[in-house]
């Protein structure tokens, strides 16, 4: 692998990045890496490995320095990896085709806004904040976009990732702690009468080394010294004068980083006030070193710092804190000495090779090129800035280069990771249905034909038609892989979705889904039934059988609320054919006639809304039901907590999500044993499952449940259970990466 190493600053330079850079650099080419260094510097460097872009230029000439060396070298590089400079190095390598992994170990836009007086707020206040100065919003710009368009963004601590994660939902952010290469080894000799207090750092203002300094004032038998250097030593040293404690706090000015190393050797504790920190560097330093940490909690620092542990966290940050906590470690010389074993314990875990390990792995994944998978469904998408939509994607960049078709208006949006495409969608419905069916497969086969590590998906066989069609005229090395999703039972679709005349059609198109799913080069179905039947129609390809994607993680965030006192249910779904609402109406007759007190609440919308409003009219329970339309999901939690059990009496099913949502809040699902059904309902345990098309037995089963609140309950309970043992994200992701590593294999 090809690496190049973009950091602002690079040995002799000092500071944190600096030696993560040349670190790195390193444990890679140890690892039989080829890696170069694109740095900042006063003077160029000997090394080869390393070129250097003169500080003395206006930053401009550095951004396009640094974009111009990337696109010029592109065919020496096969991934990029940020340290600084993030936005110009993420439009060099998107400039240069060439992937870039970005570390972010803080807030620059709130730095440099803070350094030039644009704004006063707190690190945490600026992240929520509508700066009105354009300066400030076009920092705030230019950090969110080098994020977006990274391939994968690198945070050393949960704390940063969680910010950056609100900069850019949809980024891909990976947690890799930083690591320390190398200590020197602990001086033994100590003074009893003196606690010496180190700081390491920047002197800038967010550091707050003003709070130590009057720390010390407050505190005999302590002294402090200041490694290195800012635009706030000369205020530092007059506060230090002022309060008269020149002879306690010494300015040592900035040292390289061996030289500072020894001098924390020498340290019995190190101290940092500062206002916000990703994860300081120096506080992994000095647990390796042996040295216990005096912090306040601020970013990732209480990742890393126990309270009483490793350290001490002082959580109010002022002066007078400070000094209670110093002069405790002054006089309590076994709490000292308690702290300081186990920061040398808790460092074994910090070694350089832990986080070389991560890094190498993340650039590799990324510097491989994924697989193509070109979806083809005759559906609506939801955008992929959406969140159900980035949700997805989030899932799918690991493993794969996604293209989506769909129906909708036409146009294009692109993500990375992926790409959607909104073919257009005129109306009636059957012409464009006729005009998808045509257009999608050509451009499919045109996106991936000839193509090494690419394949088309199909949501359904009338999809995957077309597309085994088009590519059976091009020759046989040019011919991509199909692969079949089913979603559901393929004989539905002509059977119960739509209008009267797909009826007329279904069966020729029972012998043209036949025929795709045997020469189809692999299934993907959602559950084992469907998986199946694939096979017993003759199918012969490799089937893989996984979930599709939901994340009820909303659902299962809150304990559930206790069933409500009078008795209801609910149905959430389409009102089409397959989900057979007609005969739940006719069962609520049933349950209503025992159960007066019963309610019953429809959730949806489709082509027999009308229909079955005309039956319920006609109803002696027509008081007891009420129809809602299509509800957000975060309303749709609010409509199942207020009900007893969940209701589905389809005709056909795949895998439906608002069962595990059921479960998630704690209800009981009464539902028919079609498709995936009998893998999600524990029968007579979690809630119960009946014949499709029996009224008699769906108001029987209806009944056994709405008659008991402790029966609904334990079975809720049961559900819940069920539910939590699910990952329904993981086990989406599992299957996408097979998905991956089969197109990777043809």
């Amino acid at each position: 692998m090809r690496v190049v190493i973009v950091s602002g600053i690079y040995p002799p330079d000092i500071g944190g990045p600096a030696t993560h850079a040349s670190t790195l650099m390193a444990a890679l080419t140890e690892r039989g890496h080829q890696v170069h260094v694109l740095t900042v510097g006063d003077d160029v460097r000997d090394d080869p490995r390393v070129t250097t872009v003169p500080r003395r230029w206006p930053w401009p000439a550095r951004s396009a320095a640094v974009i111009a060396w990337l696109c010029g070298h592109r065919s020496e590089f096969d991934v990029a990896y940020a340290t600084g400079l993030p936005f110009p190095v993420v439009a060099g390598a998107r400039l240069a085709r060439r992937p870039v992994v970005v570390k972010i170990v803080g807030d620059h836009a709130w730095e440099r806004s803070r350094r030039r007086g644009l704004t006063r707020l707190t690190f945490d206040q600026f992240q929520i904040s509508r700066p009105r100065d354009w300066r400030v919003r076009i920092m705030r710009w230019a950090r969110a976009s080098a994020v977006r368009h990274a391939d994968v963004v690198v945070t050393p601590s949960e704390y940063l990732a969680d910010v950056v994660g609100r900069w850019v939902p949809s980024a891909e952010i990976e947690v890799v702690p930083n690591g320390v290469s190398g200590a020197p080894a602990r001086d033994g000799r100590r003074d009893a009468s003196t606690l010496r207090a180190l700081y390491i750092g920047r002197l800038v203002s967010h550091k707050r080394v003003d709070v130590l300094v009057d720390a010390i004032a407050g505190c005999q038998g302590v002294t402090l010294e200041v490694v290195g250097d800012g635009p706030e030593l000369g205020a530092l040293r007059r506060r230090a004068r002022t309060n008269g404690i020149e002879d306690r706090v010494r300015f040592t000015g900035a040292l390289d980083h061996e030289r500072a190393l020894e001098h924390l050797s020498r340290a019995d504790v190190l101290l940092s006030a500062s206002s916000y920190e990703g994860l300081p560097h120096s506080h992994l330093e000095a647990l390796v070193a042996g040295v216990p940490v005096v912090t306040t909690d601020a970013g990732g620092s209480k990742e890393v710092i126990g309270d009483g542990l490793n350290g001490l966290v002082v959580l109010c940050g002022t002066a007078v804190a400070f000094a209670e906590k110093l002069t405790m470690l002054r006089d309590d010389r076994e709490l000292l000495a308690k702290l300081s074993a186990n920061a040398e314990a808790a460092g074994e875990a910090w070694g350089f090779a832990r986080c070389a390990d991560r890094l190498e792995t993340i650039l590799g994944q990324v510097a491989l090129p994924k697989p193509r998978a070109v979806y083809v469904g005759n559906t609506r998408l939801e955008s992929l800035r959406a969140p159900t939509g980035a949700g997805k994607l989030a899932l799918h960049r690991p493993w794969l280069q996604s293209v989506w078709l769909a129906r909708g208006t036409p146009r294009i949006e692109r993500e990375r990771g992926g790409v959607a495409v909104w073919l257009p969608d005129p109306h009636p419905a059957p012409l464009g249905s006729a005009l998808f069916y045509t257009i999608a497969p050509l451009i499919a086969v045109g996106l991936t034909a000839g193509r090494c590590k690419s394949a088309i998906v199909c949501k359904s066989p009338f999809e995957a038609t077309g597309a085994l069609i088009a590519r059976g005229v091009l020759p046989r090395g040019l011919r991509p892989r199909v692969q079949i999703e089913l979603h559901g039972d393929w004989q539905t679709a002509t059977r119960l979705y739509g209008g009267h005349a797909r009826r007329v059609v279904a069966p020729a198109a029972d012998l043209v889904a036949r025929w795709a799913l045997r020469r189809a080069d692999r299934v993907r179905a959602v559950s084992e039934l469907l998986a199946a039947r694939a096979q017993e129609i003759g199918c012969s390809c490799p089937i893989d059988v996984h979930v599709t994607y939901s994340d009820f993680g909303e659902f299962l965030e809150s304990d559930p609320l206790p069933v409500p006192d009078d008795p209801s249910a609910v149905f959430v779904g389409v009102l089409e054919p397959y989900k057979a609402v007609d005969i739940l109406l006719r069962a609520w007759e049933e349950v209503w006639a025992r159960l007066p007190a019963a309610r019953l609440t429809v959730i949806g919308a489709g082509r027999r809304q009308a229909a079955l409003r005309d039956q319920l009219a006609g109803s002696p329970a027509v008081g007891s039901v009420r129809f809602q339309a299509p509800v957000p999901r975060r309303a749709l939690r609010g409509f199942i907590d207020d009900a007893w059990c969940l209701v589905l009496p389809s005709r056909s099913e795949g895998l439906p999500r608002i069962v595990l949502e059921a479960m998630a809040r704690g209800r009981a699902v009464v539902a028919t044993r079609v498709g995936g059904m009998a893998e999600l309902i524990d029968d007579g345990h979690s809630g119960w499952l009946i014949k499709p098309d029996d009224p008699k037995a769906l108001a029987d089963r209806l009944i056994d449940v709405l008659s008991s609140r402790d029966e609904a309950t334990a079975m809720g309970v049961v559900g819940r259970r069920r539910a939590e043992e699910r990952d329904p994200a993981a086990e989406y992701s599992a299957g996408i990466a097979r998905l991956a590593d089969w197109i990777a294999s043809g």
